[in-house]
């Protein structure tokens, strides 16, 4: 898991002549192994899972990605998300402590899960509902910049119930088993 601040400045990076970043993102995203070509200290990463939360503002983002970003398939292994203010509130309240308490619960539960190996495989409904939605719009290319930036919207769609699974004691659905 990385958490970048800046992301204006990793794409700025990835702008430098001969760096690969671009590319690693888009291998460990598919969960292919990586082993970086070094003379000395080689490393290998087998069956890689990244997750990466990056802010960097709308300006930022049309300015510094590459035309050749959303057409490489970089722009569509992310879940792009617009966040603002609904009010602006110089001393807000803070958050009543059972609700602390529960989103901690649940968190140390996902920590536990996290530790117990093993797939999750979709039900017989699920398979229905998923292949209901894969033939609807989940696979509509739309051919424009936003089409190509989000055309992996079926994995970012099983990526997001199976994060939504884990964060709940009692899935509402019987989307993972």
């Amino acid at each position: 898991m990385v958490i970048d601040g800046e992301f204006a400045a990793t794409l700025r990076a990835m702008q430098r002549q001969g760096n690969t970043l671009s590319a690693v993102i888009r291998t460990t995203w598919d969960g292919q192994d990586i082993e970086p070509l070094t003379k000395n200290a080689r490393i290998r990463v087998t069956e890689p899972h990244i997750g990466l939360v990056a802010h960097i503002t709308a300006r930022e983002l049309t300015e510094l990605l590459k035309k050749s970003d959303i057409s490489n398939g970089f722009a569509n292994r992310f879940l792009w998300g617009s966040v603002w203010r609904p009010k602006k509130t110089p001393f807000p309240e803070a958050m009543p402590e059972e609700d602390v308490t529960r989103i901690a619960k649940v968190l140390v539960r996902a920590i536990k899960a996290a530790h117990r190996p093993g797939e999750l495989t979709m039900t017989v409904a699920a398979k229905e509902e998923f292949a209901r939605r894969y033939l609807g719009h989940l696979t509509v290319d739309y051919g424009d910049v936003a089409g190509e930036a989000t055309a992996r919207a079926e994995a970012q769609v099983v990526r997001l119930v199976l994060l939504t699974h884990s964060w709940i004691s009692r899935p509402r659905s019987s989307l993972f088993i």
